[in-house]
């Protein structure tokens, strides 16, 4: 028991030492600068790109109305002229047949009443495929004329396919029309596809009328 209060009262007077010496050093420490607030962070600006408009496309000879495609039939069922036949002996051939035509497009301008100077010849008896076939075509559009000629043949079946250049006068000085066209076979309605556009015909492709046999 003595022991302990003597070790309680040197533990006692320790803790008041070291408390005392404890005061002492907090009386004299310097006092901690105050921290220095934080800078705030600036936001980047975004740059707004600059509007732009919507390009204008350059001119052309479709936009101007020099040009255009066109679809349409064609009727020739009317026979004016009849041909010259020659069945006989081969080459067998139609020469100088001339039909009236009514011509239906999709463009005015190819549009109207016409006629086609039709000779034909090939080496089939049934003079109903392989033949070739050549011919003038007139239409009269609302403002001129359109004159020129054609050349094609019929297959295997007796559809036949052309190829033709026809010049423009009057209104359409200065235009040609070129045109693919087919037939089908024991029909005199035919089907073209084309385009008309400035220009001459193809060098060595005649557009004029043939000589009279």
């Amino acid at each position: 028991m003595f022991t302990y209060r003597v070790a309680g009262r040197l533990v006692a007077g320790l803790a008041v030492v070291t408390l005392a010496a404890g005061c002492g050093t907090a009386a004299t420490a310097s006092p901690s600068a105050a921290p220095t607030p934080a800078a705030a962070a600036t936001a980047t600006p975004t740059a707004t790109p600059a509007p732009t408009g919507t390009p204008t496309p350059a001119p052309s000879l479709w936009t101007e109305g020099k040009a255009a495609a066109v679809t349409g039939t064609s009727d020739c069922g009317v026979v004016v002229t009849p041909g010259t036949w020659q069945r006989a002996t081969a080459p067998y051939t139609l020469r100088n047949q001339t039909n009236s035509c009514t011509v239906d497009a999709s463009d005015p301008r190819v549009s109207g009443p016409g006629s086609i100077v039709i000779n034909v010849e090939g080496w089939d008896p049934s003079m109903a495929n392989n033949f070739v076939q050549w011919t003038y075509q007139e239409i009269k559009g609302p403002d001129g004329t359109w004159a020129g000629r054609a050349y094609g043949l019929y297959d295997q079946d007796g559809i036949l396919h052309a190829y033709g250049v026809l010049v423009g006068s009057g209104a359409y000085e200065g235009l040609i029309y070129v045109t693919y066209t087919t037939v089908p076979a024991n029909s005199a309605t035919a089907d073209t596809v084309g385009v008309i556009q400035p220009g001459a015909p193809p060098p060595g492709f005649p557009v004029t009328p043939f000589a009279a046999p």
